[in-house]
């Protein structure tokens, strides 16, 4: 599925952060239980609703505490004072 598209699956409430400046070198989520399938997460400009990253992240995954983290070919700085997003796609629910 495009990245694009996840914005609009029904039921899909990415979460919403905003922060200062700072760069993002991975994308993960929660691996409390262990993971039995990967899912696509996705980091958005929440203002142009434009993917600035994505990862799939699952099984085979590098856990740190309670979190599997996947690290993105190239980091994404994020900028004071401007809305992004996370989502994540798992089969076909968000």
């Amino acid at each position: 599925m495009p990245c694009g598209a996840l914005l609009k699956q029904p039921g899909c409430q990415p979460h919403m952060f905003d922060f200062k400046d700072f760069e993002v070198t991975a994308l993960g989520r929660c691996a409390e239980p262990p993971l039995m399938e990967a899912a696509l997460v996705s980091l958005w400009h929440g203002g142009t609703q434009e993917c600035l990253a994505s990862a799939t992240v699952g099984p085979s995954s590098r856990v740190e505490g309670f979190y599997a983290w996947e690290p993105l070919l190239e980091p994404v700085v994020l900028q004071k004072g401007q809305e992004y997003r996370l989502s994540m796609h798992l089969g076909r629910r968000c």
